[in-house]
């Protein structure tokens, strides 16, 4: 990467530079399904654990641990957090409000 060198998909792939591979085409479609799926999964969680890998990926391991400390703080009395152990008690989907 650091030389500007191309190379294969399939080596970035096994690299962990990407998550996935798609077919010529089909990025679009599998980008939205992965943005459906997304959608579908508690709303504050998702912005903490972006807030934590953007902010602490680089960052030192005390950073680190402080930002997810930080999160698990947010979300520990959330209404999504119990409406997560509600859903699963009573084999229902979730439905989250962001609170």
């Amino acid at each position: 990467v650091l030389t500007g060198d191309m190379f294969p998909a399939e080596d970035a792939e096994r690299a962990g530079l990407v998550s996935m591979l798609t077919d010529e085409g089909d990025a679009l479609r599998q980008a939205l399904q992965i943005a459906q799926k997304i959608s579908r999964l508690p709303p504050l969680a998702v912005e903490q654990i972006k807030e934590a890998v953007v902010n602490g990926e680089d960052a030192p391991l005390e950073t680190a641990l402080r930002l997810e400390r930080k999160a698990f703080q947010l979300l520990f009395d959330t209404a999504d957090k119990r409406e997560g152990i509600a859903a699963f008690l009573e084999k229902r989907k979730a439905s989250f409000t962001g609170r």
